[in-house]
Order: structure tokens, then sequence, then C-alpha cells
């Protein structure tokens, strides 16, 4: 069992750090979202090399490998919110403020430095293994207590705080994308409500084998479980695009970046100037803007058909009528009473009406006018058809509804 332990064990010193190769070479070089996943894969790695007594005793570095383990151990929790929100958030940044979430981190890296550059007597218990080594604890000896008793409280207090402001990231991005976007299909981010759900788990597991003292008997489990952790957050991360730099800055990018020598600028500059875009606060647009910007909305929807576009975001727009996408989301719900992502798509189930009552359009399937109308797939159309006319598309080719 040791040997399988330790090979497990292995496999978490390098399955990271090929993640990280990955997320840093990623076609997407300027996500945040990548990059934070990235770092976060490269200190799980040094983490479990921290951890890894098969390779640091024999190499003699244990005591040097040792200063890192607690402060990379409360660095985890922080980057598993940094990550969620900057997937969710279209207004995320790397700022001053970010540093803050690491503060126990360093704290405790100051601590364990103390630690290995004092010169402290360490007591071992009588009646502790004979290969027991033991370590300069500097908080222990200044209150009492081992840094690794404060490292545990502080690190499921951290859980719980960040389950929760995760949770309401997920909610807010869920109630976001109807103001963005006219589909949901790969922007949904469903599978971090799974990786909520593993995080939980696993927390309580780990929790579970630290206070009962089994972990010996249960690290090759507890192995075994942060492979798949790490496997499906990597899979998955990969995968994820970065959904406000691709969807919302896509246009102005494509126009800017091609012709930029340092395109890491422009972005740079997109994101300042989202911040500054809050809501409808200090909108210039009059009665008679409002009116106008509508009506030209309408007439590329009607003239143009581009809601049969079926990855139609609301920047999409704002770059074809030269205007912010805040003014385009402003004027549809205030002068139409929906968000974007129920404007267009009552452009599409008219377009799917028109289309399924046309004898030269038979030919086609429902999935066909689907695709042709701008929906990702026969599902979304179906729902948003029942929604809009109140009958399903075979229902309504029956009916003598026009």
């Amino acid at each position: 069992m040791e040997s399988i332990s330790t090979y497990l064990h292995f496999v978490l010193l390098i399955q990271p750090i090929l993640f990280a190769i990955q997320l840093f070479t990623y076609n997407a070089v300027f996500s945040k979202p990548h990059r934070i996943l990235g770092i976060y894969m490269v200190l799980i790695g040094v983490y479990f090399f921290a951890n890894a007594s098969f390779i640091t005793v024999p190499a003699g570095i244990d005591h040097e490998a040792n200063i890192f383990v607690v402060p990379l151990f409360l660095a985890l929790n922080p980057f598993y919110y940094l990550y969620v929100k900057a997937l969710t958030s279209p207004k995320f940044r790397i700022s001053r403020r970010v540093y803050l979430h690491f503060i126990p981190a360093v704290t405790f890296l100051i601590a364990s430095v103390i630690s290995y550059f004092g010169n402290y007597e360490i007591t071992i218990p009588p009646d502790a293994p004979a290969d027991t080594v033991m370590y300069n604890d500097f908080l222990q000896i200044l209150t009492g207590l081992p840094a690794l008793i404060y490292a545990v409280a502080i690190y499921y207090i951290q859980f719980l705080v960040y389950l929760a402001m995760m949770i309401l990231s997920l909610i807010q991005h869920k109630s976001r994308l109807g103001h963005y976007f006219s589909y949901k299909e790969n922007i949904s981010l469903n599978w971090l409500w799974i990786f909520l759900f593993i995080y939980v788990i696993f927390s309580m597991f780990d929790a579970i084998v630290y206070f009962t003292g089994v972990f010996e008997g249960a690290k090759g489990y507890y192995f075994l479980i942060m492979i798949l952790f790490v496997n499906f957050l990597g899979f998955f991360g990969i995968k994820q695009s970065d959904i406000y730099l691709h969807k919302l800055t896509a246009g102005e990018l494509s126009a800017r970046a091609q012709k930029a020598e340092k395109p890491e600028e422009v972005i740079k500059a997109i994101e300042e100037k989202s911040q500054s875009d809050n809501k409808y606060s200090g909108s210039s647009l009059s009665d008679q803007n409002k009116a106008d910007l509508l009506m030209q909305i309408k007439e590329i929807m009607e003239a143009e058909h581009i809601f049969r576009d079926s990855n139609l975001s609301i920047n999409d727009i704002a770059v074809r009528l030269n205007t912010n996408y805040k003014y385009i989301s402003q004027v549809i719900n205030e002068i139409e009473g929906v968000n974007f992502y129920n404007f267009v798509n009552q452009y599409r189930v008219d377009d799917a009406k028109r289309l399924l009552k046309d004898p030269e359009s038979k030919k086609l399937s429902f999935e066909g006018i689907a695709n042709l109308v701008g929906f990702h797939s026969r599902s979304a159309f179906n729902n948003s058809f029942k929604k809009f006319t109140g009958l399903t598309p075979s229902e309504f080719l029956k009916s003598d509804v026009n």
C-alpha cells in the first residue's frame, strides 16, 4: 500500500505542472482565468513536492521544504475563489485588492522563515516514534499552540467563506448572462457547480482524515481523490474560455489588437473602460437617443437578420453600431422591457414561425430550422418557442396560428 501511495503522490507532483504548461501556453494567453488556474496548478505541485518526504528527506532538504507547506496550504482556497470570480465577472481585475486574500499565507510564510532561522530547542514527546522529526515552530513557542492548529482553523474558515462567495458569484453569473448573450450553451458554467460539489466532498474528507488521525492509513485514498480533483479542474479549466474577454470584447479586440504591437495594452484599456461603465450610471442617452438607438438595433435585426448568428453577443451589435454595449442593454431593458437574450430570441422564434408555415421550408427538420434562425440546439429552440408562443413547434405546425 505504501508503494501505491508513493506512486500516487508522485503523480500529484507531475500532473499539475503539465496542466500549468498547457494553461500558460493556451492560445488565449491574456485570459485571466487561465493564468490564475495555471498559477494554482504550479502551487499545488509545489505543495505536494514540499510534502514528499520520499524525495525531500533523501535529498536533505526536508527542513527547507517544510517552510512552504503551511503557506501553500493557506493559498489554495483563495485561488479557487479567484478562478471562479475571474470566470463569472466581466469586471474582474487582478488588482492590489486581490493580494489581500493571501495575507494568511504570507503571514505564515514569515512565521515559517523565522522558525527556520530561529535557534529554538525542540522537545520531542517521550512517547513519539523513534524516527519522529520535528521542526522549529515560532508560533508554538510564542503562543503555546502549534502553527498547524492555527493553519487548519484558518483553512476551514476560508473554506466556508469562499464557498459562499463562489456560490454567490455563480448565481450572479447566471442572472447576468441574459443581459449580454443571446445563448447560454457553453457559457452557463454548470460544470463549476459540479466542481463546488467535489470541493465540498474533498474538504469534508480532508477534515475527517486530519481530525481522526487516520491519514497514514487513508493517504492512498486521499491522493487518489486529489488526482481526480486536479484532473477535473484542469480538464474543464483548459476547455473553458474566458467568457467575458472573448465574447464582450471580441469585436473591439479584432478591430484594435490586430494592429497593436502590444495587444495586452489594448485588453487593459478595454478592461479599464469596462470598469468605469457601471450599469447605466451617468448614462448620457436622452429619450430621443434611446429611441434612435432602438430603431437602429431593430433595423439590423430585421434587415440583416443578425439574430441568425448563433453566437451573437450584445457587443457584436454595439461594435456594428459603434456604441457602448451598456447603452444597447439599457435601451432594450428600459423600452422593450426584456433582456438581450429574450429580445434576440423573440426575433428567432418569429423567423422560425414564418419558416414553419412556408411551404418551401417543408423539407427542413425542426433542428434544421432551429439552426437556421440562430439557436444552438433543438432544446433551446423548443424552450424559447414554447415560451413565446405557448405551443411547441410541432403543435404550432398543426395549428391555424400564424
